[in-house]
Formats: structure tokens, sequence, C-alpha cells
């Protein structure tokens, strides 16, 4: 796959990068027009925001890579590819920068759902009223300072979850119990933020304040509140069409080399004929 990429680079003449499975943010800035393919790991449940983008800048997903590309509606920058087989391409017409926060998510990881928050301010309490739940916030807006305060807890066996580095990893913090509070340190990279509630409890807590909050950096950011669009890889017979093309494409120059091939075989293995002219090495 990598050599793949490679020779995908060469040929359009794009600049590419692969991204990791930890929780991160990738910035780019382009001197000129420019061509930026993004590709995310692959064989891993993925995350992938557009927080800072410009107006100008077209942006087009494929997934699989081979696959033709759609163009991507910045009304919805935050993408969740299940298998992270696919390259997110940004067209940039002239000087201009970009940025994406990402992360890799097992499978039994946030099952219940990833809500996305790219604003600088964002306030909720976090409900335990529903059992079993495991529900997380990735915080990733395009600021500086990135900082989460929980306060107030009521948590009885439930558990909030802090993860900095990668998913399901070692975390940042684990919180339990009552009356607890919890203000992180100041941080460029994104939060991820973890509800556990287990799936029959008698004696349920309410929940927890979370506060989020950043010093916003750029006019060009991307702002949104909600959940990742689904990017489903195709069916195994779309993609077997897809290659169609190609194999037919390949039979001609094939056949026309083998043709090629048997006779001048044939020519060299005949003996001489009046009239005819031997073909002889030089």
């Amino acid at each position: 796959m990598f050599f793949f990429w490679l020779i995908q680079g060469i040929i359009s003449d794009s600049t590419y990068f692969s991204l990791s499975s930890k929780i991160g943010t990738f910035n780019y800035c382009s001197k000129t027009a420019e061509t930026v393919e993004i590709y995310p790991p692959i064989n891993q449940r993925f995350l992938f925001v557009i927080n800072r983008v410009s107006p100008k800048t077209q942006i087009s997903v494929s997934s699989p890579p081979t696959s033709p590309s759609v163009i991507l509606n910045i009304s919805k920058p935050a993408l969740h590819f299940p298998d992270g087989n696919a390259k997110v391409l940004f067209k940039m017409d002239n000087a201009t920068c970009f940025s994406v926060s990402y992360a890799a998510f097992p499978e039994t990881t946030c099952v219940s759902g990833i809500k996305v928050i790219t604003e600088s301010n964002y306030q909720v309490r976090l409900n335990t009223s529903k059992h079993p739940t495991d529900e997380c916030i990735f915080y990733c807006p395009a600021d500086d300072n990135l900082v989460y305060n929980i306060s107030d807890t009521y948590l009885n066996t439930e558990k909030i979850t802090v993860f900095h580095e990668i998913v399901d990893g070692v975390a940042y913090e684990t919180l339990r119990g009552n009356g607890v509070s919890s203000i992180s340190v100041p941080s460029k990279k994104p939060w991820l933020i973890r509800l556990e509630t287990k799936a029959s409890c008698t004696d349920v807590g309410i929940g927890a304040n979370l506060n989020l909050k950043s010093n916003p950096l750029h006019q060009d950011a991307v702002l949104f509140i909600g959940y990742p669009y689904y990017v489903a890889s195709p069916t195994v017979g779309t993609l077997e069409s897809s290659w169609i093309i190609p194999i037919l494409g390949s039979v001609s120059p094939f056949l026309l080399l083998a043709s090629w091939i048997y006779t001048m075989k044939h020519l060299y293995s005949k003996d001489p004929v009046e009239g005819t002219v031997h073909l002889k090495d030089k």
C-alpha cells in the first residue's frame, strides 16, 4: 500500500502524508497552488475532523483510495472511516493553510457515539441516566490552549475516562465517585472524554459538568458540533467492477507482445527458404 501511495504521488504530482493511530492534529500551509493527499491508517476505525480550511480549498474523499473521489461539503467536516482505508484530497489554489484532527478508535470503544466539537467554548452536563452507554466527546478546535474542566460529579458505578495519546490506551485520567473536580493542562492536541455506564445498576448517579474552552487562533476555523459522517467503503461487487477497465486495458498490449514473441520465435526456428531473407543476429 505504501508503494502504491508513492507511485500515485509521483504520477499525480501531489504532496502526500499518512496519519498515525494516535490522537493528534496535522497542520499544513502551502506557498502556491498545490494538491495534498492525506491517508488514514488502514484496518482501523478512524475519526478525521477538518477544523480549519480556506473556503477556496476543494476537498474530496475516496474510500478506498483507488475509487473515484467525491467532493466533500464542508458542512460535514467530521468523517468516520470504519476501516481507515481512504484518501482525503485538499486542492489548494493559492497560498493557504488547513488543519485536521484525528484519532483511531478500537471497535469496542465509544460504541454509543462520538460527538465532535470544534468550537472554542462548550458546556454540557454528562448524563448517566442511560444504561448501558459508552459515549465519547472529541474536543478538537483549531485553537491553542485546549482545556477541559470536569466538576460536580455524581458517579456511583459510572466512570469518566480521558485520553490524550491513544484511545483506549493509557488514560490521561479516570474519574469516579462524587464531588470530584479536575482541570487539565492546556494543550494543542485534542481531548477525548469517554463516559461509561453499566448495563444495569440500582444505584445510578446523575453525571458531571463538563466545560471546554480554548484560545481561538484562526479566522478560517471550521465550527462544528455534532456526530461524524459515516464513510462506508464500496461493496465487493463495486470494487470488482472498478478493476474491470484497467484489466481490459492491459489485454491488448499483452496479446501484441505475445504475438511478437511467437512471430520472432517462429522466424528464427525455420530453415532458410529460397527467395526469403534469413534473419540473423548482428
